[in-house]
C-alpha cells in the first residue's frame, strides 16, 4: 500500500513538474503563475500565522508549514528557509530522542509552567475561565485588571 501510494505521488509530482515546464517559456502566463503562487502560499501563512494564537492543536503551524511548502515551489528564498526548518527540526528531534524519560518529564514540566505563566500574565486564564464560567480576579494576571 504504502509503495502504491508512493508511486502516485511520484507520478503526480512529474505530471505537475511537466505542466510548470509548458508555463514557463511564456512571460505573461509564468508571471501570473508566479503572482498566483505568491498569493495563495502567503495566504495560506498569515492565515496560519492568524490562527496560531487559537485554542487549537497546531492547525496553524501546518498551515504554515504548507503555505512555505507552497511558496517553495517557486521561489529560492522559500526554499532556503524549508530546508533550514526542516534541518532545525531534524536537530531537535535528534537532541529530544538523546534525553532520558527523567530529563523529557522535566523540560515538559517546565515548558507547562512557562505556558501557564505567560497565559496568566497576557490575562488569558481569565479570558479562558470566563468561558466556562469561572471569573476569578486572579486569573485575570497583573497586567490585565478588570
Amino acid at each position: 500500500m504504502r509503495e502504491k501510494l508512493k508511486k502516485r505521488w511520484q507520478l503526480l509530482r512529474a505530471h505537475a513538474h511537466d505542466q510548470r515546464e509548458r508555463i514557463r517559456p511564456y512571460p505573461h502566463l509564468n508571471s501570473a503563475y508566479r503572482a498566483a503562487v505568491a498569493f495563495v502560499g502567503t495566504v495560506m501563512v498569515l492565515g496560519g500565522a492568524a490562527m496560531v494564537p487559537l485554542p487549537t492543536p497546531g492547525f496553524g503551524w501546518i498551515l504554515i508549514f504548507l503555505g512555505l511548502g507552497v511558496l517553495s515551489t517557486e521561489f529560492v528564498w522559500a526554499q532556503k528557509l524549508t530546508t533550514w526548518l526542516r534541518r532545525a527540526l531534524d536537530w531537535a528531534a535528534a537532541w529530544w530522542k538523546r534525553r532520558s524519560p527523567t530529563e523529557k518529564s522535566g523540560l515538559i514540566f517546565a515548558l507547562s509552567v512557562l505556558i501557564l505563566l505567560i497565559l496568566w500574565l497576557s490575562g488569558m486564564l481569565g479570558t479562558a475561565g470566563s468561558w466556562v464560567g469561572v471569573d476569578r480576579q486572579w486569573l485575570h494576571g497583573p497586567i490585565r485588571r478588570h
